[in-house]
């Protein structure tokens, strides 16, 4: 039995390991947590029986069964009938973004909050097109909205759940579900306003996928044109092509479907040469259209048909299209879609359209027949960047399902029932009611973060029985940490700083033993302080990596990483005033 200062060593270099590798992001966080799980019993700091407990916590299937109810809410379709009533309101710029934004938040309190903000997202673009304004002023505090709504219940997010559980097991304390709406409410309110005074101004002007600014020199998708006998180009050089062309740029020039060359301005253009540029689309189509120069997939001609159009989609967490090329993954024979296009944010891709890697965020153009459009955006989990009518899910009967999810949600909310069983039976109910597919329900429930919340929940029991919870506690305390409320600060701060470089389910169960324990050293109640963590989690503004709506974003709004420090930081500084201030005064110490 190794002793009491090794065991603390062992936790603390695990958990420093950890805080690195999900910063990293080179390995995925459920693996990692899985490893640090393994350490810990191998290094016999929780016994063989105690290490496997965390996958038993009621949190796990709590997580499980809010995201089958929350499918059942998004198949009925009611977003789509709230998307269709913004797209009419054009009078008033302003007063659509807001109600779309609004909307995005109260749909991330009970559906999951990607699913939300990929369903609302064409919506925005189509709205910043409608009324003449850059979507990059918008899709970031989109991304912004979803998060915030995620915490406005106890089932919004995996993270608030997890601090649910914790509540109980370690105060007894069951957390109501709607106990942070007052909170939440006021953070979205705070978004709003900022978004009206300076959100518009301050934010970038940035050329995302799906729009071209005149002149632009780096045009954004990567297609193949193939020279045929009816090409005017025909003998002509790749300068002669980019010199008419001036919105295009050739990157490799594939001869015989073998021999690859890098282009020069005097290559000439031979028959059956397939070319690789980087383009907008309306170039391509006049290529197509006027030269004779005809879209390929991989080595297959691909004849416009009519009842065929372009689409252009956001590749989903979760897409069975990532780390898959076009080429493997047989899109024809699956789907009959064809990969025309593919754009990467701030990457310059030169390889075979049909032969690149494809990476969660990736912006695809793809050709698909108008009847299976939304087929095609469900079975690749990917968001569509235009409104076309493109629905992300099937239809659920309306009634039965708000039916099911009311009386799931009461049960849980009155404390008739623990609000993991209330859930439990919702989503049963779901599944009984034909609102939700047994295959969707399998596909809807997050395992990585279920492996994670249960590979990190005994990580907490380790620094609890070890003590290493109380000595990051009592460093706090002897830094000058005395006054409460300078307390709540101290945990709010690390807790959103780490949710934004590493999961903020990671961060919520590495900081929750802490802000326990430094209630107990300040003798007061540790509840008020939990909630700190909770919220803190929950709102990680300040990097696309922070959170999955961040990322979706990312590309459709063609962002760099910096971009969201514009709107984050004030965001975040004020947003960590209202609950500070909030949760001092509903929940006093």
């Amino acid at each position: 039995m190794i002793g009491q200062e090794l065991q603390i060593g062992i936790v603390f270099s695990l958990l420093a390991a950890g805080i690195v590798m999900f910063a990293w992001q080179r390995i995925r966080y459920d693996l990692v947590a899985f490893i640090m799980l393994l350490g810990l019993g191998i290094t016999s700091i929780l016994s063989f029986e105690e290490l496997f407990q965390g996958f038993s916590s009621s949190a796990v299937i709590t997580v499980a069964s809010a995201l089958i109810i929350a499918r059942g809410l998004s198949n009925t379709g009611i977003l789509d009938k709230v998307a269709e009533g913004l797209l009419r309101f054009e009078k008033r710029p302003i007063i659509p973004f807001l109600l779309l934004l609004a909307a995005i938040a109260i749909a991330s309190g009970f559906i999951n909050d990607i699913a939300a903000l990929a369903i609302m997202l064409p919506v925005g673009i189509s709205l910043s097109k409608s009324l003449g304004i850059r979507s990059s002023k918008i899709l970031i505090p989109m991304g912004y909205a979803a998060l915030i709504g995620g915490g406005l219940t106890l089932i919004g997010t995996p993270s608030n759940i997890v601090v649910g559980s914790i509540a109980i097991q370690e105060l007894g304390r069951p957390i109501g579900i709607f106990e942070f709406t007052p909170v939440g409410i006021l953070v979205l309110i705070s978004l709003l306003l900022l978004f009206v005074l300076v959100g518009r101004r301050i934010l970038p002007l940035r050329t995302s996928p799906h729009e071209v600014d005149e002149g632009s020199q780096l045009p954004n998708y990567v297609f193949e044109v193939k020279a045929t006998e009816k090409s005017s180009f025909l003998g002509k050089t790749i300068g002669d092509l980019e010199k008419e062309f001036t919105g295009i740029e050739v990157v490799r020039i594939i001869k015989n479907n073998r021999e690859s060359e890098m282009p020069h301005n005097k290559t000439k253009i031979a028959n059956g040469n397939i070319i690789v540029v980087r383009a907008d689309a309306e170039d391509l189509d006049k290529m197509r259209r006027e030269r004779g120069l005809e879209t390929v997939k991989s080595e297959e001609v691909i004849e416009m048909q009519k009842g065929l159009s372009l689409i252009e989609v956001i590749v989903m967490s979760g897409s069975s299209l990532i780390g898959r090329s076009a080429s493997e993954l047989h899109l024809r024979d699956w789907l009959n879609v064809t990969l025309i296009g593919i754009a990467r944010h701030r990457s310059a891709l030169t390889r075979k359209v049909g032969n690149i890697s494809i990476k969660e965020g990736d912006a695809l153009m793809l050709e698909a027949a108008d009847a299976d459009l939304t087929r095609t955006c469900q079975e690749l989990k990917c968001a569509p960047l235009r409104a076309r009518g493109i629905l992300l899910h099937a239809h659920a009967p309306k009634k039965l399902t708000l039916i099911i999810a009311i009386v799931a949600i009461s049960l849980g909310a009155l404390n008739i029932i623990p609000i993991s069983v209330a859930l439990a039976l919702g989503a049963v109910g779901m599944l009984l009611g034909n609102s939700v597919k047994i295959k969707e329900a399998y596909e809807t429930v997050p395992w990585p973060i279920l492996i994670l919340i249960g590979s990190l929940i005994p990580f907490g029991v380790a620094m609890e029985k070890t003590g290493a919870d109380i000595i990051i506690a009592e460093t706090i305390f002897l830094m000058g940490v005395t006054a409460p409320i300078v307390a709540l600060i101290v945990v709010y701060v690390t807790t959103n700083l780490l949710s934004n470089v590493m999961n903020n389910v990671a961060a919520t169960v590495f900081m929750a033993p802490v802000a326990l324990r430094l209630g107990d050293i300040l003798g007061v109640a540790g509840f008020p302080l939990l909630m700190g963590v909770a919220f803190a989690a929950a709102m990680p503004f300040l990097t696309p990596i922070s959170h999955k709506c961040n990322l979706l974003v990312m590309e459709a709004g063609g962002y760099r990483f910096t971009d969201y420090l514009r709107l984050g930081i004030p965001l975040t500084v004020i947003t960590g005033s209202i609950v500070i201030l909030l949760v001092s005064v509903l929940w006093p110490f």
